[in-house]
């Protein structure tokens, strides 16, 4: 701070109220001026009004309102514009699905899903390039997504047995697939079929002790080996 401006701020010191601190900085914060001036003007005399200090509906109806509230809007609306082509753009990581049937007989409900695995999906990419397949960690974590929408799983994954993957799910072919829960033994059995035959199977074994979350999205297993 140069010579000019401290010399008057030093000389208010302990001069001034609070409420005049207050509007000598309304002139500072609303009026545009420089704290040297007004600390000047003070010391010359002049008193900290408001004179001619445009108000609150002043500011709020000023010439300019319609000007910024368009920009305003123009700035939401083209941020919800942006937001919404990006989710447009975005490849899915889940494939078209619906339930075709449903067995509650017993201690072994069963469940069959069918399937439709679009081209663009998100996992598609790079494996591999110019022969896409579904990774085989995809369709345990599939069968375990759909399966929580529709049982009461219990929340702590404990191993997975007899997981096999026989022929690949290719893009934009239709494959069902086919899970069944044993609560006794907390095992859920996976099976992913088309005219092809059997794509892949597997069972996913859970902690029985720990507490059923139907619909949650608790850990998902990966298999021990790598599959395509």
């Amino acid at each position: 701070m140069g010579c000019t401006v401290a010399q008057p701020l030093q000389r208010l010191a302990g001069r001034i109220s609070e409420a005049t601190m207050i509007a000598l900085n309304a002139q500072v914060e609303l009026d545009g001026l420089s704290f040297a001036d007004v600390a000047a003007r003070f010391l010359a005399g002049g008193a900290p009004a408001a004179a001619g200090r445009p108000g609150l509906i002043d500011r709020l109806f000023a010439p300019d309102l319609w000007r910024l509230s368009a920009q305003h809007l123009a700035l939401v609306f083209g941020s919800l514009l942006l937001a919404l082509l990006a989710q447009v753009d975005k490849p899915p990581r889940l494939p078209q699905v619906q339930l075709i049937e449903r067995s509650a007989e017993g201690e072994t409900p069963r469940l069959l899903f069918e399937l439709y695995v679009p081209a663009n999906l998100f996992y598609f990419d790079g494996h591999f390039t110019g022969a896409p397949l579904l990774p085989g960690v995809v369709q345990v974590e599939w069968a375990l997504h759909f399966a929580r929408q529709h049982l009461a799983l219990p929340a702590r994954f404990r191993a997975m047995h007899a997981l096999k993957f026989q022929q690949p799910v290719l893009p934009d072919r239709p494959v069902r697939l086919a899970l069944e829960y044993d609560a006794l033994k907390a095992s859920l059995q996976f099976r992913y079929l088309s005219d092809a035959g059997q794509h892949a199977s597997g069972r996913i074994l859970f902690h029985p002790n720990a507490a059923a979350v139907p619909g949650s999205g608790a850990d998902t297993p990966l298999p021990a080996t790598s599959a395509c």
